[in-house]
């Protein structure tokens, strides 16, 4: 940011210094450039160390002193937000609740995914809301008090140390209804092979 004062002339232009944790000496970065704005990408930096930087403001009386150094900042492989995830799909369902499950994004952001966000839009609806309160630690998430008479779609987005990534496509419109149990499936899912209902009860008892 800017000086709070500029000694009653204008500000020129930017001198920026770094220093190598490693080292007691301050090197000038912008030696064959000059500096306009208070904003600066620095490059040839070396992964893997720690650097300082301190700024001196430059006006027609000359230049200031120089701020106090920054703290150290450890210069790495620039790291992003993750991919969006699978679409979710629906695993299991009730009468009032809908579980769904996902692929980890294919691509991380080059930090890891430290968990996911879900939101859920109803039916009839333009506005998503969180689905859940907290990070997700798993590709695993039970949305419970849906209504039975409504439609739901979901989506998800994975979290790693940079933030939220973009939120996957979203799931296909989806009405809580309590599944066929095991026994029911299984019984249709034999008529349909056998073409006997004798012939799959016999089995199942």
């Amino acid at each position: 940011m800017k000086p709070e004062s500029d000694g009653g002339s204008e500000i020129k232009n930017y001198l920026v210094d770094k220093r190598e944790k490693s080292s007691s000496r301050w090197t000038r970065v912008n030696k064959t450039f000059t500096i306009y704005d208070i904003r600066l990408k620095i490059s040839g930096l070396l992964e893997g160390s720690d650097y300082q930087f301190r700024v001196t403001a430059v006006n027609t009386a000359g230049n200031s002193q120089p701020s106090e150094a920054s703290q150290y900042a450890y210069c790495r492989e620039p790291t992003y937000t993750p991919a969006p995830p699978s679409i979710p799909r629906v695993i299991d369902s009730t009468k009032h609740s809908i579980s769904l499950q996902w692929t980890r994004p294919m691509y991380d952001g080059g930090a890891d995914v430290v968990g996911y966000v879900v939101e859920v839009l109803e039916e009839g609806t333009e506005q998503w809301y969180r689905a859940t309160q907290k990070t997700l630690k798993t590709n695993l998430f039970v949305a419970a008090g849906l209504q039975s008479n409504k439609k739901y779609s979901f989506r998800v987005a994975g979290v790693n140390s940079n933030g939220t990534g973009e939120f996957s496509e979203p799931s296909v419109e989806i009405e809580p209804v309590e599944k066929l149990c095991k026994f029911v499936l299984m019984l249709l899912l034999s008529i349909i092979h056998n073409g006997s209902i004798g012939h799959v009860y016999g089995n199942l008892v």
